[in-house]
């Protein structure tokens, strides 16, 4: 998969996402980047949304990626 991938803090942002993937438009997120750990500003069109489940640790719950 291409693209970048983060973390979502919250249900919102999660809600968000998918939207952004039904309706193939862009958002911008606030999101913990997968590679380093940091908290950063993400842009683009969602290609996934990944639901982890409320038994992962706190923070790892909604991984998202961009295109």
């Amino acid at each position: 998969m291409t693209g970048r991938m983060f973390f979502a803090p919250d249900e919102e942002s999660a809600t968000r996402a998918r939207n952004s993937l039904a309706q193939q438009t862009p958002a911008t997120f606030l999101g913990v980047d997968i590679l380093d750990w940091q908290v950063k500003t993400f842009a683009g069109i969602v290609q996934l949304v990944e639901d982890n489940g409320a038994s992962v640790p706190v923070g790892k719950r909604w991984r998202i990626a961009l295109r």
